[in-house]
Order: structure tokens, then C-alpha cells, then sequence
């Protein structure tokens, strides 16, 4: 048995967290539930702090802040401040001004980026559908360009599908996207099952050393 002290504190915090098991209300999963936020919130302060609150006060070595002299920081300051006024019933209204340009700015970032990332996904996705190479090589290539033209028919709400084709094709969308849902959820479960396969391996070898 390990007699490391943050060995046992990590074995304590994973059997109080596995607790859950055996209901909900458990003193002992409530008290690791308590712990938890309590540092999640003290670390968020921190880390609030020491990343964006310090440099803008404090300022450091490379970047000048308020008590250096770049005295003109305290205007988004005092700007960013206004947002806790929706807690006061008469000047509620005011803090719509900040929220508005961070939501503005929030929106100008994801047009800036998102696309460019998109992009990269579209053109990643165009397979050589044929050449001199064995038709094996280019099966990949169909099977995706079938895939995607079906989920685009499945999706397409314009017309009525009257048509053979088109009801097919809806078909063929149909079943990629529950193919594709399925391999999503599988990926969760398996990913929640690595986690938990982690934790027992850490209690019965590091902890327990067996």
C-alpha cells in the first residue's frame, strides 16, 4: 500500500466520488460534491486573477499596467464593472452596454475564425474518386461523397420528395446520420469507460499496490 499523503488524498476523493453508486444523497458523495465547487471556484478565482486581473492592475514585466501608469486600462475596467449593475432594479438597463459589445466581439471572433476552419474541413474532405490507381483505393472516396450528398437531401426541405431518387437518397442521409450518432455516443460511453477503467487501476495499483 502506497504512503504517499496525496495518494491517499486522490484514493479518498475517487472511492468518495464512486460513492455516488449507491444514491445520491449519501453524506459522504455530498461532502466530495461540496469540496469539488469549493476548489473549482477557488481555482477559477485564482486563475482569474493571476491571467487577467493581475496584468491589468499590477501590470508585469513585459505588459504595463494600472499601478505602472497605463492609467488608461481603468476605463474597460470600469466598463467591464457596469455589468453587475442588472443586479440593481433602477440601473439594470445599463449593464445591456457592456454585455452587447462582448457579445458583438464574441461574434466577430467566430466569423473571423469559424469559417477558415470549415474551410479547412471541406477541402480536407475531397477524395480522388478515380485514376490509374486500384478501385479500392478510391472506395473511401465514394462512400463519403454518397454519405454527404444523402445527409444534404435528408436536410433539404425545399421541395417535397416525390421523387424515387430523391427519397433515397433522404434514406441513404437517414442512415449516416444514425451511423454517425451511434459512433458518437459509442465514443462518449468508451471515453467515460477509459476514465473509470483509469481510476480503479489507480486504486488497486498505485493505491493498493497489488
Amino acid at each position: 500500500m502506497s504512503h504517499d499523503a496525496g495518494v491517499w488524498a486522490a484514493a479518498i476523493a475517487t472511492l468518495a466520488a464512486f460513492s455516488y453508486l449507491t444514491g445520491a444523497d449519501n453524506p459522504v458523495w455530498l461532502v466530495a460534491e461540496h469540496v469539488y465547487m469549493a476548489l473549482a471556484f477557488g481555482y477559477t478565482v485564482a486563475y482569474t486573477w493571476q491571467n487577467t486581473l493581475h496584468p491589468i492592475v499590477v501590470g508585469g514585466p513585459t505588459s504595463p499596467g494600472i499601478a505602472t501608469g497605463a492609467w488608461w486600462l481603468i476605463i474597460p475596467v470600469l466598463f467591464a464593472l457596469l455589468v453587475y449593475l442588472r443586479y440593481s432594479p433602477t440601473w439594470r438597463w445599463v449593464a445591456r452596454y457592456p454585455m452587447s459589445l462582448w457579445l458583438g466581439y464574441g461574434a466577430g471572433v467566430i466569423l473571423a475564425n469559424v469559417p477558415k476552419t470549415f474551410m479547412g474541413q471541406v477541402v480536407a474532405s475531397f477524395y480522388p474518386l478515380w485514376g490509374p490507381k486500384p478501385l479500392a483505393t478510391y472506395i473511401d472516396g465514394w462512400v463519403l461523397l454518397l454519405t454527404l450528398l444523402g445527409t444534404l437531401a435528408y436536410f433539404f426541405f425545399t421541395v417535397e420528395r416525390r421523387g424515387r431518387a430523391m427519397k433515397v437518397a433522404a434514406g441513404v442521409g437517414r442512415w449516416t446520420l444514425m451511423v454517425a450518432l451511434g459512433a458518437s455516443f459509442a465514443s462518449t460511453v468508451l471515453f467515460r469507460w477509459t476514465l473509470a477503467y483509469g481510476q480503479v487501476t489507480f486504486l488497486v495499483h498505485t493505491w493498493l499496490g497489488l
